[in-house]
């Protein structure tokens, strides 16, 4: 689900829904690779290399502005995405090689001298940024500025909000309230499990979920491998 959310997080744009089957993909490949590298090189035991949220910022800023750029400029979409593909994994790259060499001359302790209100207002930014994302990936709602929120109040946007909140609700209280290790994996499983058995008992269909934007409809080509 992380990784689903991120992609769509990421690349928000509506040009590029027709490629999200497949930059999905791209992206549960790369968190594989990410985890798969801890897993063998890590010196702490039991390590495990989850891809985090904190450069989500960044990466939707790089790829928005570069969509920006091809529309003012009238280029062919499949130069745009090519562009932002370059660019975001070039970026990743170099950080990820910063870190080595910070770790390699064991410069790390510099990251003392960073003001602690500069990494929570940097940590709360992110928190926010994560919200907004949930709130217009559930409501469908752009929420680029403050008057956009005023989008949410409506009862279509309340009806797609509901379940949000519930989910986060079962997801917080697992968290909490659960130290079994298979509390959180179960719990996430179940979720869907739980949508599809709505539809069933309501009578409605998948096909009529994806009509109401209740689920993304499918893309052409989508079933097809890298």
């Amino acid at each position: 689900p992380s990784m689903v959310a991120f992609a769509n997080i990421i690349f928000k744009s509506p040009k590029f829904a027709p490629f999200m089957p497949i930059i999905v993909r791209l992206l549960f490949l790369s968190a594989g690779v990410h985890q798969l590298a801890f897993v063998i090189w890590s010196n702490v035991p039991g390590a495990i290399g989850q891809v985090q949220d904190v450069g989500l910022i960044f990466l939707s800023a790089m790829t928005a502005s570069i969509v920006a750029y091809g529309e003012a400029h009238a280029l062919p979409f499949h130069e745009t995405l090519s562009t932002v593909m370059i660019t975001i994994t070039g970026a990743t790259a170099v950080v990820g090689i910063f870190i080595m060499l910070m770790a390699r001359f064991k410069v790390a302790s510099l990251v003392q001298y960073v003001p602690v209100p500069v990494v929570g207002g940097y940590l709360a930014f992110v928190g926010y940024f994560c919200c907004v994302a949930g709130v217009s990936l559930a409501t469908d709602v752009t929420l680029d500025t403050l008057s956009d929120w005023m989008g949410l109040v409506s009862l279509q946007s309340a009806l797609r909000l509901a379940p949000m909140l519930a989910t986060w609700l079962a997801l917080h209280n697992t968290v909490h309230r659960i130290s079994h290790p298979l509390g959180l994996p179960l719990v996430i499983c179940c979720i869907p499990l739980l949508f599809f058995a709505v539809l069933y008992v309501s009578g409605h269909t998948l096909s009529d979920a994806q009509k109401a934007g209740w689920a993304p409809e499918p893309v052409p080509g989508g079933t097809q491998p890298f």
